[in-house]
C-alpha cells in the first residue's frame, strides 16, 4: 500500500493531476477485467447462469465467452424490454421471436408459462447455440432455421467486426455466409398475437414481409429494436428510417412508444 502511494505521489510530480487520474482510471479498468475474467472462469465451471426476468427465471448455457457475452449484454441492454414482455404476456400467447440469436427471449416466453415461441434464426452457429439453451429450460419452442425478409430467396451475412456472434448482420456487398429468407406472410407456422424483432438494421424488410400477419386483429403487441449507429448495420443501410417504420406499424394498427433509447439504438412498442 506504501509503495502505491509513493507511485502516485511521484507520478503526480512528474505530470501533475491529468496524469494521475489517468493512472487510476487504467488502475480501475484492470481491476473490472479481472473480475470479468473471474466470473467468466466461475461461470463457466458452472456451465449455466439463472437469469431472472420479473418472476420468471432461465438457465443460460455458458460454454464459451460468446455465451457469456450474450448473457451479460441481456442483462445490460435487454432487461427493459423483457420486462415489459414478460408482463404482457396472457394465456395462450404465440410470440414470435424474430433474430432469435441464443434463444434466450424464446426460452422466457416459454418457461413463462403463459405462451409459446416460434424462434427465427438463419445462422447455424447460433441456431446450435440455442438449442442447447432450450434444453437446459424444457423449452419447446419451433424453430425457424431462416431470416425473416420481405422475399423468399437468400441473403448474406456477415460477423461482426469484434467477432460478437450476435451482432452478424446481411452484408450488402453480397459477401459473407448465405441463409435462406422467407416472408413471415407466406410461412404455414401459427400466427403471433406478440412480435420481438432485433434483426440488425432490416427491421423495415421483416415488417414488409409480414403486414397481413401484423394487421390481424390478434396480433396486439410488436416490440423491435431500432439499428440507427454509423457503427455497424443500420436501418438506414436498408433504405427506411426510424420513423419511416413507425409509420408502417400505425398503417397496420399500432400505437408506437419509445421503451427505451441508447447509443445508436431504440426500442420501440407497438400495441393495439
Amino acid at each position: 500500500m506504501g509503495t502505491k502511494l509513493w507511485d502516485g505521489m511521484h507520478i503526480a510530480r512528474q505530470g501533475g493531476v491529468r496524469a494521475l487520474l489517468n493512472e487510476v482510471r487504467s488502475f480501475v479498468i484492470n481491476q473490472n477485467d479481472t473480475f470479468d475474467n473471474l466470473y467468466y472462469r466461475y461461470l463457466r465451471q458452472r456451465r449455466s447462469v439463472p437469469l431472472s426476468i420479473n418472476n420468471t427465471t432461465i438457465q443460460v448455457h455458458i460454454g464459451d465467452r460468446h455465451d457469456y457475452r450474450a448473457y451479460t449484454f441481456f442483462r445490460k441492454a435487454e432487461q427493459h424490454l423483457a420486462q415489459d414482455l414478460v408482463r404482457e404476456l396472457r394465456p395462450d400467447d404465440i410470440v414470435w421471436d424474430v433474430g432469435a440469436n441464443f434463444g434466450l427471449y424464446s426460452c422466457l416466453v416459454e418457461v413463462a408459462p403463459v405462451g409459446s415461441a416460434i424462434a427465427f434464426e438463419p445462422l447455424p452457429e447460433n441456431i446450435r447455440r440455442m438449442r442447447k439453451n432450450f434444453r437446459l429450460n424444457d423449452a419447446n419452442a419451433e424453430i425457424v432455421e431462416s431470416a425473416l425478409w420481405d422475399s423468399n430467396g437468400s441473403i448474406r451475412f456477415s460477423p461482426a467486426s469484434d467477432g460478437n456472434l450476435g451482432g452478424a448482420s446481411v452484408d450488402t456487398n453480397n459477401n459473407g455466409q448465405e441463409v435462406k429468407t422467407q416472408c413471415g406472410d407466406a410461412l404455414d407456422v401459427s400466427s403471433p398475437s406478440v412480435v420481438k424483432i432485433d434483426v440488425e438494421g432490416a427491421e423495415q424488410l421483416v415488417i414488409d414481409g409480414m403486414k397481413q400477419r401484423l394487421s390481424d386483429a390478434d396480433c396486439r403487441l410488436v416490440y423491435c429494436e431500432l439499428h440507427h449507429s454509423d457503427q455497424g448495420a443500420s436501418i438506414e443501410d436498408f433504405g427506411s428510417t426510424p420513423s419511416q417504420l413507425q409509420e408502417t406499424l400505425q398503417d397496420v394498427g399500432f400505437t408506437v412508444e419509445i421503451l427505451e433509447e441508447r447509443q445508436g439504438q431504440t426500442q420501440i412498442k407497438g400495441v393495439k
